[in-house]
């Protein structure tokens, strides 16, 4: 009966200390129920209720972006910038917001492209995809 005790405590408190360690390796990992946007993030709903045009950025590598993306979207991403800049500033207008999206949650890029736009070309109205691409995959 000791042994069984024994085991069966092993067994409760050993998901409780791994789930104790994820959380202290990962703490910026997102909470399973939280719906609010982070600063500069937009989503489906908040786009869904734009009345007016908004301009979207695809900052994933080329490869990537041509194997799929939003339609109508520009590719601009990180590394080949100043060539893809051209393309992207004949679309955009004065007063046009731009939504950017990279592949993940991980992925910096989105992040630092709107970090970027304001400081090269001062627009100030970027907004980055919550969820990234596989936020658009999901309602494709």
């Amino acid at each position: 009966m000791k042994r069984f005790l024994i085991q069966f405590s092993i067994l409760l408190t050993a998901p409780i200390l791994l789930g104790g360690i994820n959380v202290w390796l990962n703490p910026d990992l997102p909470h399973w129920n939280v719906e609010t946007l982070g600063e500069g993030e937009v989503d489906y709903t908040v786009l869904g209720s734009w009345d007016r045009p908004y301009l979207w950025i695809d900052a994933r590598e080329p490869e990537p972006f041509d194997q799929d993306h939003i339609p109508s979207v520009i590719n601009l991403s990180l590394s080949h910038f100043d060539e893809q800049a051209g393309l992207f500033l004949n679309k955009w207008e004065l007063g046009l917001a731009v939504v950017v999206y990279c592949n993940n949650r991980q992925c910096r890029a989105s992040k630092e492209l709107a970090e970027r736009l304001p400081n090269e070309f001062a627009m100030d109205e970027i907004y980055v995809l919550k969820g990234e691409w596989g936020a658009w995959l999901e309602v494709k």
